[in-house]
C-alpha cells in the first residue's frame, strides 16, 4: 500500500534510495544495483513480525535517459521478474519477491582465505586424455603375410574402437588382408568392390563378412594399418621405419587421477600450495563427461552408471589416492563444485535408490512432472529456479544458454538447499578436500554460497567462484558487489584482468600497458581475487566449436609474470606449465596431433613463483613515468617478512625500454634482477634508478642485500 511506504521515499526519510557497487573504472560506468530502503515499521502490521518469515512483493520502474553517460545501467538484472531489458532501455521490476527473515544477516567473513605467497594450480583441461574403450577384446590384421591367422591379435587400441598395426614388408606383392575380431572368423571385414588398390588408402569403408582387400603395390618397409570397428573405416599407408603405434589425441594408457598422482609424487608441483581439481561426480555423458553435467553427486567413480564405472578422470579409489598424494606433499585440493545445474532424473534409472545411497533428489509432484523424480523441465517450480545474475541486456534467465543451465536447481527449496550442503560436506570429508571452486555462480543467489561456506567442514575454507556475464563485461565493482553479497566468504576470478591480459599478449601493438594499473578486481579487492592466464573455459585446442577458443596465442609468459608478481592469488594452468601452452588451430580432432604446440612454461614460471614467495608482498605502487604505452613498472612495497620488489613488463615488439623511476629505496642501493642476477643497477639520488626490460619480456628487481 503506497501510503504505508511513503515515508521511505521522502528526502527526509531513512536513506530511501541509493546506488551501490559504483564502477569508476568501467568504460560503461555501470552500477551493480539500486538499493531501496523500506523501514519495516511502515509495512502492514500482518506483513512481518520478529517471529515470522514472510515475503512482500516490490515493484520499481527504472527509466532510461538520453544517450549521455547517465543512461547506462548494469547489464545484470537483479530481480526475479524483469520486463524490458537493462542497458539503455526502460526497465520494470514486476513484483519481485523480497524475503523478510527474523534471523539477522550474518557478519561478513573477515578470515583471510589465502596467504599472499600462495599459488594455485588448475590441474585439468577440457580434453584430458583417458584410456580407450573397445567393443571387441582383440583385433587382427589377417592376410597373406601372416598365414591368415585370425588369432594373431596383432593390432593395438589407439582410440575408442580404433586399432593399429605396423608391419615391415620386404618385396611383398599382391598383399591381401582382412580385419578379424576376438581371435576368430565370426567378426571379419573386407571389401567386395574395392576402389583403392595402391597406397595410401585413406578412409575406405570395410564391409562385414565379405572378400579380401588387395594392395597392388610392391611393399617394402613399414606399413601402418588402422581400423575403426564402430565406423568400419580403415586406412593403410607407408610410414617411416621404426614408427610405433601411438595413442590418438585425447587417449592415454592411464586415467587422469593416476597421471596427477604420478606427477605430484615426482615433485613436479612442489611450488604450489593449492590445486583446483576437476569435478569428481559422474556426469550424464559417463566417461565422455568432463563433469559439468552432473548426473549423480554421490557417484565419484564407484557405480556402473551411464555406461561406465570410472568417470572421465578415473575411479573413486584413484581419486582418493590422488587427493592423498597431494595431501602428503602439503598441497590443498579444492573441489570443482557444480551446484546450479544437473542432468539426471531419468524415469528408467532410479539411481538414488539403486545402490543404497540417497542423493538430494526428491520426488517432484508439481505440474509437468513426467518422471516422478528430479524434473528436468525448465519451467517446473520449485525444482527449477534461475537467479538471473550475469545475463546480457535483453536476455531472460529462463531462455539463456540452456546447455549450461541443464536442469536448473532451485536453491530456494529447503530440501534442495539442505541436500547440496550435505553433499558438499560429504565431499570435503570423503576426499580430504580443503575448499571449493564454484561453477557458474551467477545462476544462483549469492546468499546461498555464503550459507554453503558457513556450513560444517566448509566454514572459513578457501572458495572461489566463476562469476561472469555472457558478454564478459561485468566490471570489477560488480565483482566486488557479488563478493560482498556472499559475505566475503568466496573469492572471485578476475575476469576483467583476464580480458586485459589477453589483449596484451595477443594484440601488443593495440594495447596500452597503462590499462594494467586500474579496472580489474585486484585493484579494488585483492584479498578476495584469483587471477589467471588460462583455464579449461578459455582455451580448447581442437574439435568442433572449440576451434574458437584459442586462448592467448603468443608470449603467454608476460601474463604469468604479471599475475605472479601482483596481489591476489595467481592460478597456473597445468597445460601451460608442463605440456604445450598454445592451441594449434590447424590440428584435426582425429589425428595424432593433440592440438597443442609450444614448449612448456615451467622453466619460466618456476623462477617467478620463487620470486613471489620470497619478495612480492604488501601493497602495490605504480611507478611508470615514460613509455607508458609499452612499459609497465610497479612495486610491491614489502611486508615484515618480505623485502619487496619492482617488476617491469616491456610489451614493445622490437625495442628494449628503460624508464628512470623513484624506487623508494635509498641512494647507493644495488638492485639486481632476481631472474637474471648478472643484471644490476644502482639507485641514484632521490631514489631514482633506470629500470629496463627486453622487448616482450620482464624483469623482477630486488635489493641485492635481500638475495
Amino acid at each position: 500500500v503506497a501510503a504505508n511506504l511513503a515515508p521511505a521515499f521522502t528526502e527526509s526519510g531513512p536513506s530511501p534510495i541509493s546506488q551501490w557497487g559504483d564502477t569508476p573504472y568501467s568504460t560503461h560506468l555501470a552500477n551493480a544495483g539500486i538499493e531501496i530502503a523500506i523501514p519495516l515499521s511502515n509495512l502492514l502490521d500482518n506483513a512481518w513480525s520478529p517471529a515470522t518469515t514472510t515475503a512482500i512483493y516490490a515493484a520499481a520502474i527504472v527509466l532510461g535517459g538520453d544517450n549521455g553517460t547517465q543512461r547506462w545501467l548494469s547489464s545484470e538484472a537483479y530481480g526475479a521478474s524483469v520486463s524490458g531489458s537493462f542497458g539503455n532501455n526502460n526497465t520494470t521490476l514486476l513484483g519481485a519477491r523480497v524475503y523478510l527473515s527474523p534471523i539477522p544477516a550474518p557478519e561478513p567473513s573477515r578470515t583471510p582465505l589465502f596467504d599472499d605467497s600462495e599459488v594455485m594450480l588448475q590441474a585439468f583441461g577440457w580434453d584430458v586424455p583417458r584410456p580407450v574403450t573397445t567393443y571387441f577384446n582383440t583385433m587382427s590384421v589377417v592376410g597373406s603375410f601372416n598365414g591368415w591367422n585370425p588369432a594373431v591379435n596383432n593390432m593395438v587400441p589407439i582410440g575408442d574402437d580404433t586399432w593399429e598395426y605396423i608391419h615391415v614388408f620386404t618385396n611383398a606383392s599382391s598383399v591381401a588382408f582382412k580385419f578379424a575380431a576376438n581371435g576368430g572368423w565370426d567378426f571379419q571385414w573386407g571389401e567386395n568392390d574395392q576402389s583403392d588398390f595402391l597406397l595410401p588408402i585413406n578412409n575406405a569403408y570395410a564391409e562385414f563378412n565379405v572378400g579380401d582387400i588387395v594392395i597392388s603395390n610392391t611393399l617394402n618397409g613399414s606399413v601402418r594399418f588402422r581400423f575403426n570397428n564402430a565406423s568400419q573405416i580403415y586406412s593403410v599407408e607407408a610410414v617411416t621405419n621404426g614408427t610405433l603405434p601411438t595413442f590418438l589425441a585425447g587417449y592415454s594408457g592411464i586415467y587422469w587421477y593416476e597421471r596427477l598422482q604420478q606427477e605430484v609424487e615426482s615433485n613436479l608441483y612442489t611450488r604450489f600450495d593449492r590445486v583446483w581439481m576437476p569435478p569428481p561426480q559422474k556426469g550424464r555423458s559417463g566417461k565422455y563427461s568432463v563433469g559439468y553435467d552432473v548426473f549423480d553427486p554421490y557417484d565419484l567413480g564407484r557405480y556402473d552408471q551411464k555406461g561406465t564405472v570410472p568417470t572421465r578422470y578415473g575411479t573413486e579409489e584413484q581419486l582418493a589416492a590422488c587427493y592423498q598424494a597431494f595431501a602428503r606433499k602439503r598441497i590443498d585440493c579444492i573441489v570443482d563444485t557444480v551446484l546450479n545445474h544437473m542432468n539426471n532424473g531419468e524415469a528408467s534409472n532410479r539411481y538414488d535408490y539403486a545402490y543404497g545411497h540417497r542423493t538430494f533428489e526428491k520426488r517432484n509432484s508439481g505440474a509437468g512432472d513426467t518422471n516422478g523424480y528430479f524434473n528436468v523441465s525448465y519451467t517446473d517450480f520449485p525444482f527449477q529456479h534461475d537467479f538471473g545474475f550475469g545475463l546480457a541486456a535483453g536476455v531472460n534467465p529462463w531462455d539463456s544458454y540452456p546447455e549450461a543451465h541443464s536442469a536448473d536447481v532451485n536453491e530456494r527449496n529447503p530440501y534442495m538447499r539442505s541436500g547440496m550442503k550435505n553433499n558438499g560436506n560429504w565431499l570435503q570429508a570423503k576426499l580430504g578436500a580443503r575448499g571449493c571452486r564454484f561453477d557458474y555462480t551467477q545462476g544462483m543467489g549469492p546468499d546461498f554460497f555464503a550459507e554453503y561456506m558457513r556450513s560444517g567442514l566448509m566454514r572459513d575454507r578457501f572458495a572461489v567462484g566463476e562469476y561472469w556475464v555472457e558478454l564478459k563485461d561485468a566490471s570489477a565493482r560488480e565483482h566486488q558487489t557479488w563478493i560482498a553479497l556472499m559475505d566475503n566468504r568466496v573469492c572471485s576470478f578476475d575476469f576483467p584482468l583476464h580480458t586485459k591480459l589477453v589483449k596484451m599478449c595477443n594484440e601488443p601493438s593495440m594495447f596500452n600497458m597503462e590499462e594494467l594499473s586500474s579496472g580489474a578486481l585486484i585493484h579494488v579487492q585483492p584479498e578476495r581475487v584469483v587471477t589467471f592466464v588460462e583455464s579449461h573455459d578459455e582455451i580448447r585446442p581442437y574439435g568442433g566449436d572449440d576451434k574458437g577458443k584459442m586462448g592467448m596465442t603468443q608470449k603467454k609468459e608476460l601474463a604469468y609474470a604479471f599475475i605472479l608478481m601482483s596481489e591476489g592469488q595467481p592460478c597456473v594452468f597445468r597445460q601451460d606449465y608442463l605440456d604445450a601452452p598454445y592451441a594449434d588451430s590447424e590440428a584435426p580432432a582425429d589425428s595424432m596431433d593433440d592440438g597443442w604446440m609450444g614448449t612448456p612454461l615451467k622453466p619460466l614460471i618456476d623462477p617467478l613463483i620463487d620470486a613471489r614467495k620470497k619478495y612480492a608482498g604488501g601493497a602495490t605502487t605504480y611507478l611508470s613515468t615514460a613509455y607508458k604505452t609499452n612499459l609497465f613498472i610497479a612495486k610491491r612495497e614489502g611486508t615484515e617478512t618480505k623485502d619487496g620488489c619492482i617488476f617491469v613488463l616491456n610489451n614493445h615488439l622490437t625495442q628494449p625500454l628503460t624508464n628512470s623511476v623513484n624506487t623508494g629505496w635509498t641512494e647507493g642501493t644495488i638492485l639486481v634482477d632476481a631472474l637474471n642476477t648478472n643484471h644490476t643497477v644502482s639507485v641514484q639520488s632521490g631514489g631514482m634508478a633506470p629500470l629496463s626490460a627486453s622487448n616482450r619480456f620482464y624483469r623482477v628487481y630486488v635489493r641485492q642485500s635481500a638475495l
